[in-house]
């Protein structure tokens, strides 16, 4: 998330947690509510019943709510299944819409929720090691990057630093709206 984004941030020191979220080849779907002007609200529905091309590549839109918002506006529900940098400001720019507010609600398995702007929860379970739909798992209790040894410990194996409690991170402060500049 930027500056001028709400919303979930994840915050880990679980590197095989945070690769299975983040890394392209597992398609881990995002959502984000964005609240847009610049279109009529039927204009958005068609655009996105079509694929929008970015960077050469369609943009991996599984799921769009589109519905009337106040003042003319649009309220967006979109569902990703990717993370390419500010996709979601750069799919409305390519729109021609104009986001005035843009909140991530979820992230795989991780939903925002009710909790309020500046606060912060532990999450109760562990990510999944292999997000539903994803290519093949590997091998339970095996870090690929250390050859394969099972039982590895230490940064990347889920226990944070070197198996020590994780510290509690301080919360954003920012309730800025909309998307910056790149």
């Amino acid at each position: 998330l930027d500056v001028m984004t709400a919303g979930l941030l994840l915050l880990t020191t679980d590197g095989t947690g945070a690769n299975v979220l983040t890394h392209p080849r597992h398609r881990v779907e995002r959502s984000y509510r964005v609240l847009v002007h610049g279109r009529s609200t039927d204009d958005v529905r068609r655009l996105l019943a079509r694929p929008v091309v970015i960077d050469g590549r369609p943009v991996d839109v599984r799921r769009a709510r589109v519905r009337p918002a106040e003042g003319g506006r649009t309220d967006l529900t979109l569902v990703l299944a990717e993370g390419r940098y500010r996709i979601v400001c750069r799919l409305c720019e390519r729109l021609e819409l104009k986001v005035e507010r843009l909140t991530r609600l979820s992230h795989g398995p991780v939903r925002l929720g009710r909790l309020a702007p500046g606060a912060w929860r532990r999450l109760e379970r562990r990510a999944p090691r292999r997000p539903p739909g994803a290519g093949r798992a590997r091998t339970a209790g095996r870090h690929p990057h250390h050859g394969g040894r099972p039982g590895r410990t230490g940064p990347g194996a889920g226990g944070g630093r070197w198996g020590a409690p994780s510290p509690r991170p301080s919360p954003p402060q920012s309730t800025r709206w909309g998307c910056s500049p790149p």
